[in-house]
């Protein structure tokens, strides 16, 4: 009886793993090295919140305001993430927008409605718009 031995086993389970990540590396500098940076959809933004967050009470004007600011001021990066990595993509719309609101700012109440304030930056200390820096 012929079967598969150890060795080859173990041959066969490099190779798809070595193909595999070959495809994804592939795949990513592929769109790393594309000449403009991945267009997000204008209304993408607004249905992955309605469908992650459906508890939230925001507008969607706001919500409008926050995806343009999105698309203009996210790192390549992140944006890429929409066509290698969706769930990764939605995690961080979903987390910037709430940083982005007041929803901490009013004690993560899901009863109050939320209201954009200005796109959150980790590199900026302060999101108050009437903060200066002397």
């Amino acid at each position: 009886m012929a079967g598969i031995d150890r060795r080859r086993f173990l041959a066969l389970g490099i190779f798809i793993a070595a193909a595999t990540g070959t495809w994804q590396a592939l795949k990513q500098l592929r769109v790393w090295f594309a000449d403009e940076p991945p267009r997000v959809k204008p209304d993408a933004i607004l249905e992955i919140v309605r469908r992650r967050l459906p508890y939230l009470r925001v507008a969607d004007a706001e919500v409008e305001d926050f995806a343009h600011d999105f698309r203009t001021r996210t790192d390549r990066k992140v944006l890429a993430l929409q066509a290698t990595a969706p769930e990764d993509f939605e995690y961080e719309v979903c987390a910037k927008l709430l940083m982005s609101t007041d929803f901490f700012f009013n004690g993560a109440d899901v009863n109050r409605p939320v209201r954009y304030v200005v796109f959150y930056d980790p590199y900026n200390g302060c999101t108050s718009p009437f903060a200066r820096v002397m």
